[in-house]
C-alpha cells in the first residue's frame, strides 16, 4: 500500500507516542503498562496500530521483551521532538508577548536507546520547563561515524540562544570533569558458562583469549582498539550494535569488550560482567559553546537522573491532540473556517469544536473572532502556536520521508521510473531491456517495477519517493544523476517526401537558425527532451516555435511517417522509421546530444540493490558495452 502523509497527520496521536517511545526504552510491556497506569492490552493495540501505519515492523517479540529494531529507535528520536515541542506550547502560551528564544542540543544516536533516552528526555523537559521563554531543539547525529554531522531539522523563527552538545569521548590526562555526565572504564561481557574462562591477565602481563568490539561510538571503538593494543589483546569486530547484543541473552561463548556506558537496565540478566583491569576510560560529556546558564542546570537535571531506575511515570502528559493542532494549522493558513472545512471535507461545526477544546487546553485565545469580519486574524498566542504547528509539521514530513525510505529498502523491490520512448529500438529502451534485464538475471529475488511518464511527474515521484530510481534526460539541481549511456546527437527527423518540399539534402547537416521553414511536432515543454533543445536554442540565439505540442508518441511517430510534421529527436528514438525509409535523421549544427542519467534523491541513502544497480550499468558504459555504440 502506498504510505500517504495524511495517514501520518489523522491517526499518530500524542498518547499512542507515549506507550511506543516508552516501550522502546523498558522493553517490557509489563513495566510500560504499570508505570503509564493502563492495561497490558492497550499497549500491545497501541503498538500493533502503529506498525500497521507505519508499514515496518518496529519490534522483535523474544524471550517475552520487546526489542526495538533501528527504524524503531530513530521514530522514538523523531516522537520525542514532538512531545518536547507539544510540551512547550501547553506551558507557555501566554510567553508569546515575550522575547522568545530556542536552544540546539546535539545528541549522539547511538547512546540515545534503553535507559539513557529516558534519563536524556527526563532531564532535558525538567530544564525546558525551568526556562519558560526558551525551546530545547534536540538533533540527533551519528556517532558511528568519526565525522559527527546531523542533519538539520527545522528551527524556530526566534534568536538561537546557544548550542550544548552531548558528546562520547575518552577521558584525557587532565579532564574538564565539571561538565561529565558519566564517565566509565572497560568491561569484558560474557555468558554464565564461560564465567571462570574469559580473557585473563597471564603471569606475563598478557590477556589470553580472543574478545569481540561490538558496534559503538566512534570515539568507543578507537579506545577499545587502543585497550587491546595496550593489553595484546586479540579481538574480532562484530557489525551488530551493542545494545542489540546485550538486550538479547547470551546466544554463543563469544566475549565482548564494552564500556560502562553502555550498560543500563536493558541489559539482559543473563549476562555477566567481569572488569577489565586499565586506567583507560570514557566519558558522557555535556559540551556547552555559549556559556549559557542553562547548561549548568540542564548538567544538574542529567546527573539527577542518570543512574535512577526508571520507576516513576514520565513526566510528559500531552494536553492537546495533533488533530487539533493540523485543524488549526489550516485554519491559520486559510484564513477561514470554512474554507479549512472545506478543505478537509468536513462540517464547519466540528471544526469550531475542536478549536475551542484546542484554546481551552491551551488557556488562551488564538483567534480574533469579530463579526462581519470574513478573514479570521491570529492574536500573538494563535501566531506563536501557529509557528510551533509549522514545526510539528515538518517533523511529521521528516516521519514521513523517513517510513517512506526505509518501507522501499525493506522490500526486495526496485521501481524504476522511466520517460516514454517513440520507437522500441531507442537506446533508452534497449538500456531497460538488455542491461537491465541482464542484471536482474544476476538477482532472481529483485522484484522489478517500471513506471514510464514524464520527466517532469517521475521527479515528482523520486521527491515524494514512490519510486527508488529513474532514468531522465535532462539536469534537475536537487538529484544525484549518474551518466548510464553514450551521449547521442540529437537530429531533425523527417520524411523524404516533407524534405525534398523544404529543400533538405538527406547528408547535409542543417544549423539550427534553418529550422522555422519546418513544420514542427515536439515534445511539451514539461519533458526533458523539450528542455533540453529549449536551453540549446536559447544559447544558439534561434527562436524555435512547435506547430503543435504533444507528448503522444504514437502519434507524432505517425504524422512524421505521413510527412504532415517533422520532429527534433534522437537518431535511436525512430530508428523503426528510419530503417523502412519512412524517415530521415538529418544532422544539426552546432550539435546537441542527449544522455541518460539514473536519478536519485540527493538526501537519501541508496539500499545495495540500487547502488549495485548503477554500478553495473556505469560499468558496462565504462566497458564501452553500450547498446547504442554498435
Amino acid at each position: 500500500m502506498t504510505l500517504k502523509q495524511r495517514h501520518i497527520l489523522q491517526q499518530l496521536e500524542f498518547r499512542n507516542l507515549i506507550r511506543f517511545c516508552h516501550l522502546c526504552q523498558s522493553r517490557s510491556l509489563a513495566q510500560t503498562a504499570a508505570q503509564l497506569g493502563i492495561a497490558r492490552s492497550g499497549i500491545s493495540e497501541s503498538i500493533s496500530e502503529l506498525e500497521q501505519l507505519c508499514g515496518l515492523p518496529l519490534f522483535q517479540r523474544e524471550f517475552r521483551q520487546f526489542i526495538p529494531g533501528d527504524s524503531a529507535l530513530v521514530l522514538s528520536h523523531h516522537f520525542l521532538r514532538m512531545c518536547l515541542l507539544e510540551d512547550f506550547a501547553c506551558r507557555y502560551t501566554q510567553a508569546a508577548c515575550h522575547e522568545l528564544g530556542w536552544i540546539r542540543v546535539r545528541f549522539p544516536y547511538a547512546a540515545y536507546r534503553g535507559q539513557t533516552s529516558a534519563v536524556f528526555f527526563d532531564a532535558i523537559l525538567r530544564t525546558q520547563r525551568q526556562y519558560r521563554d526558551t525551546l530545547f531543539c534536540i538533533e540527533f547525529y551519528d556517532s558511528y561515524l568519526q565525522d559527527a554531522d546531523s542533519q538539520a531539522g527545522w528551527t524556530p523563527p526566534w534568536p538561537r540562544l546557544a548550542q550544548f552538545d552531548i558528546v562520547i569521548g575518552p577521558i584525557l590526562e587532565n579532564p574538564g570533569a565539571n561538565s561529565f555526565i558519566k564517565a566509565g572504564g572497560w568491561l569484558l561481557l560474557h555468558s554464565q558458562s564461560v564465567e571462570n574462562q574469559p580473557p585473563r591477565q597471564a603471569v606475563d602481563g598478557r590477556y589470553e583469549g580472543r574478545v569481540c568490539i561490538p558496534r559503538m561510538p566512534w570515539a568507543l571503538l578507537q579506545q577499545a582498539m587502543q585497550l587491546c593494543a595496550q593489553l595484546q589483546l586479540n579481538y574480532e569486530y562484530d557489525d551488530r550494535d551493542y545494545l542489540q547484543i546485550m538486550m538479547r541473552p547470551p546466544q554463543d561463548d563469544r566475549v565482548f569488550l564494552v564500556n560502562q556506558l553502555c550498560l543500563d537496565t536493558t541489559c539482559d540478566a543473563n549476562w555477566q560482567l567481569s572488569p577489565v583491569d586499565s586506567t583507560l576510560m570514557s566519558a558522557i560529556e555535556l559540551r556547552d559553546y555559549d556559556g549559557h546558564p542553562a547548561a549548568k542546570l540542564l548538567l544538574h537535571n542529567l546527573r539527577r537522573v542518570v543512574d535512577r531506575p526508571a520507576s516513576d511515570p514520565p513526566l510528559f502528559s500531552p494536553g492537546t491532540t495533533l488533530k487539533q493542532w493540523r485543524y488549526f494549522g489550516l485554519v491559520a493558513e486559510q484564513g477561514s473556517v470554512r474554507k479549512a472545512a472545506t478543505q478537509l471535507y468536513m462540517a464547519q461545526p466540528a471544526i469550531t469544536t475542536q478549536l475551542k477544546r484546542f484554546e481551552s487546553t491551551l488557556d488562551a485565545v488564538l483567534i480574533d473572532r469579530h463579526q462581519g469580519v470574513r478573514q479570521l486574524s491570529l492574536t500573538p498566542s494563535g501566531t506563536f502556536i501557529f509557528q510551533l504547528q509549522q514545526g510539528l509539521r515538518h517533523m511529521l514530513a521528516d516521519i514521513q520521508s523517513f517510513l517512506q525510505t526505509q518501507r522501499l529498502q525493506q522490500n526486495q523491490r526496485l521501481s524504476l521510473g522511466v520517460v516514454p520512448s517513440t520507437d522500441v529500438n531507442s537506446r533508452l529502451s534497449e538500456l531497460i531491456v538488455n542491461q537491465v534485464a541482464k542484471w536482474q538475471a544476476r538477482y532472481p529475488d529483485v522484484r522489478l517495477e517500471i513506471v514510464e511518464d514524464k520527466q517532469q511527474v517521475l521527479v515528482g515521484l523520486l521527491r515524494s519517493q514512490h519510486i527508488h530510481l529513474a532514468f531522465v534526460e535532462d539536469n534537475v539541481s536537487w538529484l544525484i544523476q549518474e551518466v548510464v549511456s553514450a551521449p547521442e546527437p540529437i537530429g531533425l527527423v523527417v520524411a523524404p517526401t516533407l524534405a525534398s518540399r523544404l529543400g533538405i539534402a538527406q547528408d547535409q547537416p542543417l544549423p539550427w537558425h534553418s529550422l522555422h521553414d519546418c513544420p514542427l511536432v515536439l515534445p511539451r515543454r514539461e519533458s526533458g527532451l523539450r528542455k533540453l533543445i529549449d536551453n540549446h536554442c536559447v544559447a544558439q540565439g534561434v527562436t524555435l516555435v512547435a506547430d503543435v505540442e504533444s507528448d503522444s508518441l504514437n502519434i507524432n511517430q505517425r504524422w512524421i511517417a505521413e510527412a504532415k510534421y517533422g520532429s527534433l529527436l534522437p537518431r535511436s528514438a525512430v530508428e523503426g522509421l528510419i530503417s523502412v525509409r519512412k524517415a530521415w535523421f538529418i544532422p544539426l549544427i552546432p550539435q546537441l546530444r542527449r544522455t541518460i542519467r539514473l536519478s536519485y534523491l540527493k538526501n537519501r541513502q541508496l539500499n545495495p540493490v540500487e547502488r549495485n544497480l548503477i554500478d553495473y550499468l556505469r560499468l558496462k558504459l565504462d566497458d564501452g558495452d553500450d547498446i547504442a555504440t554498435t
